[in-house]
């Protein structure tokens, strides 16, 4: 009992003269330009104070301004990529459907393309999905995440874990364009068909390698909120670092598929500026597809953006990965020859159908007007007697 109390003693002597410390500094130092308020913190269900503090009702108007320029700017920069991945999702989905209705359009070129622009897909669905079930749950900025249900803290964490694998395997599909066109170009000997199976692990199976040892960190050693923050920067390069390594994968491919568009058309004997005018169209064509505009700002880690750098890299990256599908999807199937050239016959051949269909009942219309025909005779026709040379109208009707 004497040792509890000399310890009590002790403790107590120790916090008066912490207090009295603390109030000399206080006289010393300079009062602060703060407005009167609260700070708010939330209690876990042990006793201990949690993570979440909010302390907003004690900030300066400075830097609330700044605070409320940046929100700003945020919001903005959503209401962009919003609308990007919205018009790429209607566009992709088109695209895809194109390609997939034409026999001849299938082949191993565009299998690889209809795999990019499901990614694309995928892509945009999910952060679409994830921006509408974070504001759902109440995930606010400074929001106390920690209050939610375990079921919707659960929700939100599938979204990110979703979309964490959506955008790494687009990556991934990119690499694989790359790799293909790459092939195509500089390899003598190429079979397509037989590795078409090795593209497809790598596109769908290669990020499950590093997403899933990312959930299993984040889960054992940063298993807060929704997982929408990367505090333990080591857990985040997990995902970083092999979607980094594609991007420049990429980027050196397409150095040298650069170089060897360049030597194909020297070969050509082609004039200067032809030869220029069609290599910067390959160019063109090319940065959309391998993704070469996350090159700009590749070397630029989250760490080190800051300010002004920080948002020029945000305005960037958010405004052509939003658009990237739509530019694709325009680029390799709407202005493509061989799709126009499909859809061409397709119509024509609607048209040639219904022109038929016409031509029939305006003769069935002229011959009943001057009697009406045997049922026998018009069975016939129909089961492909005499009338048997109308039978394309039914099979290329719309």
């Amino acid at each position: 009992a004497s040792s509890l109390r000399s310890t009590a003693n002790e403790a107590y002597r120790r916090w008066v003269q912490y207090q009295a410390q603390c109030q000399e500094d206080l006289a010393a130092a300079e009062p602060l330009a703060v407005t009167m308020g609260s700070v708010l913190r939330l209690c876990g269900a042990d006793g201990q104070w949690g993570s979440w503090r909010d302390h907003s009702q004690c900030v300066s108007p400075e830097r609330e301004q700044v605070f409320q320029g940046q929100r700003l700017i945020l919001e903005k920069l959503q209401v962009v990529y919003t609308v990007g991945y919205s018009l790429s999702l209607v566009t992709l989905l088109l695209a895809v459907l194109i390609l997939s209705s034409f026999r001849k359009l299938r082949c191993t070129r565009n299998y690889i393309h209809m795999n990019l622009f499901v990614s694309f897909v995928f892509r945009a669905a999910a952060i679409l999905t994830r921006d509408k079930l974070l504001p759902t749950l109440g995930l606010h900025t400074g929001g106390p995440s920690q209050v939610l249900p375990g079921q919707a803290l659960a929700t939100c964490r599938v979204a990110q874990i979703v979309t964490q694998y959506c955008v790494s395997a687009n990556h991934t599909w990119l690499l694989v364009e790359g790799v293909y066109l790459y092939s195509l170009l500089a390899l003598m000997a190429f079979s397509e068909d037989r590795h078409f199976k090795c593209y497809l692990f790598l596109g769908w199976g290669g990020p499950v390698l590093f997403v899933v040892p990312w959930v299993i960190s984040r889960h054992l050693h940063e298993n807060t909120q929704c997982w929408e923050r990367n505090e333990i920067k080591a857990i985040w390069w997990i995902i970083r670092m092999p979607i980094l390594a594609t991007i420049l994968v990429n980027f050196l491919i397409f150095v040298r598929i650069l170089g060897i568009l360049l030597a194909k058309l020297k070969a050509h004997q082609m004039r200067c500026q032809d030869y220029r005018l069609r290599l910067a169209r390959s160019t063109l064509t090319l940065v959309p597809l391998l993704g070469i505009h996350e090159v700009v700002f590749a070397p630029v880690i989250e760490e080190q953006a800051k300010g002004t750098l920080r948002y020029t890299k945000l305005c960037f990256e958010i405004f052509l990965s939003s658009f990237q599908g739509l530019f694709v999807s325009i680029l390799y199937c709407f202005i493509n020859k061989e799709v126009q050239a499909e859809i061409r016959k397709q119509w024509q051949r609607c048209r040639l159908g219904q022109s038929l269909l016409d031509e029939r009942l305006s003769r069935d219309r002229h011959s009943s007007s001057h009697g009406a025909a045997p049922c026998h005779s018009i069975c016939s026709r129909g089961l492909g007697g005499e009338g048997e040379e109308a039978s394309p109208a039914s099979e290329s009707s719309c």
